[in-house]
């Protein structure tokens, strides 16, 4: 690849792909491990990211009078089945944001850089999205899982959060009207 001018715009949007991709590749070896350890040992979801403490220092009072209300048995069949389909319908809407986030981020970068630089950016992006969907991001999440169940989506988090605040930089473009079919 040639060297290219790479200017302030295209940075941002390069290290936010970068982020955001890193964090895809993360998740893609994190979820599947922790869905693997939910199905063997629930306790281990407790670690899923920092903020998953939250909700046990503020219901456990709640729940705990909850339980003694109710049989025990259909309680956790109602947990389990709302962790599984919480689970399953996260992973649809991130797979749905990640489509989105793709499609757009490749329809921006020819507002981004001149013509002439245009296919070396395309190829920048592209190859930071391949490096951090598929060699960087997933071994990453595995040893981050192996540490920490929780850290990979703490880390991905954080990704996606640094994406978003540098891409809050990039120059706002009005949205083109749909052409008018006619018939």
């Amino acid at each position: 690849m040639r060297a290219w001018p790479a200017g302030p715009t295209l940075q941002r949007l390069w290290l936010a792909s970068t982020s955001g991709n890193l964090g895809d590749g993360i998740s893609k070896t994190a979820l599947p491990l922790l869905d693997a350890s939910i199905s063997r040992d629930p306790i281990v979801v407790a670690s899923v990211a920092a903020v998953a403490s939250l909700p046990g220092l503020v219901f456990t009072l709640p729940f705990g009078a909850l339980i003694n209300g109710f049989d025990r048995c259909t309680l956790l069949i109602v947990a389990h089945t709302a962790r599984g389909l919480l689970l399953g319908l996260l992973a649809f809407v991130l797979g749905t944001a990640e489509t989105l986030a793709y499609g757009t981020a490749e329809t921006l970068v020819p507002s981004l850089v001149d013509s002439a630089h245009l296919e070396d950016a395309n190829c920048a992006l592209y190859a930071t999205s391949v490096t951090g969907n598929e060699f960087i991001g997933p071994p990453l999440g595995d040893q981050l899982f192996a540490a920490v169940p929780g850290l990979p989506f703490l880390v991905n988090a954080v990704s996606f959060l640094g994406s978003t605040a540098l891409i809050l930089a990039l120059p706002r473009q009005p949205a083109r009207r749909a052409a008018r079919m006619v018939a």
